[in-house]
């Protein structure tokens, strides 16, 4: 389903970390989502890799349940990365994102909150 079907029926906002530069021993950035709603809450989000020039994305779809933690690592190779959320703008939907090691131990200096996300334009880009 594509972004402009999708929000028909429902307001979307897409956040993005903006292009990131791997952090040393990073293996993944991992994301957390917690829903502090009293409903299901369903949001995309995407890893896109840069290193060509040409975004290169993997997406993922996650449908938490009420008062839920869920949690994905996805592997980044180095160097330029970007996270994409399509997030349904629920205030009580939260992500955020960490660069982890290979023993998904945070590693310093790619911490984003859900606040430092910045909301764009682009919908997320179709995976063919």
């Amino acid at each position: 389903m594509s972004h402009e079907e999708s929000s028909s029926s429902e307001h979307f906002e897409i956040l993005s970390t903006g292009v990131l530069n791997t952090a040393v021993g990073q293996a993944a950035a991992h994301i957390e989502i917690v829903n502090l709603s009293t409903t299901a809450q369903t949001i995309r989000f995407q890893i896109i890799n840069w290193n060509t020039g040409s975004p290169v994305a993997t997406t993922l779809t996650v449908t938490i349940q009420p008062n839920r933690l869920e949690t994905r690592s996805i592997p980044v190779v180095p160097f330029h990365y970007e996270l994409r959320v399509e997030h349904p703008g629920d205030p009580d939907l939260f992500i955020n994102h960490f660069a982890v090691d290979a023993g998904t131990f945070t590693v310093p200096g790619l911490t984003f909150l859900q606040k430092d996300l910045v909301e764009i334009k682009r919908p997320l880009i179709e995976v063919i």
